[in-house]
């Protein structure tokens, strides 16, 4: 087990060297947990706090924090649901929208270069291999609450 443990906190920095230049990440003007943040949003829009959250390694207050600042820096907007007026679901703004276009067309570059010295049969394993740790960790999670 503790070998297990050993092999996931590895991988955490291997998977996020995919997305970034050997210069690693320009300054774009934003942290990185505001940056995840615009991610997250722009893959699941009209998401509440919690599921951001979920998807995201940061706590609850520091969410409110980054989400805060996105607001009145003008990339993302709140949008309160009427018949439950908890429900507040985020959207990213025009320059949200283009803000997360640049970062996922140089995530998707980035990604494609360091793959291009695999096969396509072990470009197929890996995608496989991701989509199970992503189904089984999911259900770990969960199972767990």
């Amino acid at each position: 087990m503790k070998k297990l443990i050993e092999s996931i906190m590895d991988i955490i920095p291997e998977m996020g060297d995919f997305f970034y230049s050997e210069n690693k990440k320009e300054n774009r003007g934003l942290n990185a947990s505001q940056e995840m943040a615009i991610i997250v949003i722009g893959n699941n829009k009209g998401s509440i706090m919690k599921e951001i959250h979920d998807k995201m390694t940061i706590t609850k207050g520091n969410l409110s924090q980054v989400v805060e600042f996105l607001v009145s820096a003008g990339y993302v907007e709140r949008d309160r649901n009427h018949s439950d007026r908890r429900r507040i679901s985020l959207y990213l703004t025009k320059p949200g929208e283009l803000f997360y276009s640049r970062i996922m067309k140089e995530y998707v570059r980035n990604f494609n270069l360091k793959m291009n010295g695999l096969s396509e049969a072990e470009k197929g394993s890996f995608e496989d291999s991701v989509n199970n740790i992503l189904r089984l960790s999911t259900m770990i999670n969960r199972l767990n609450g």
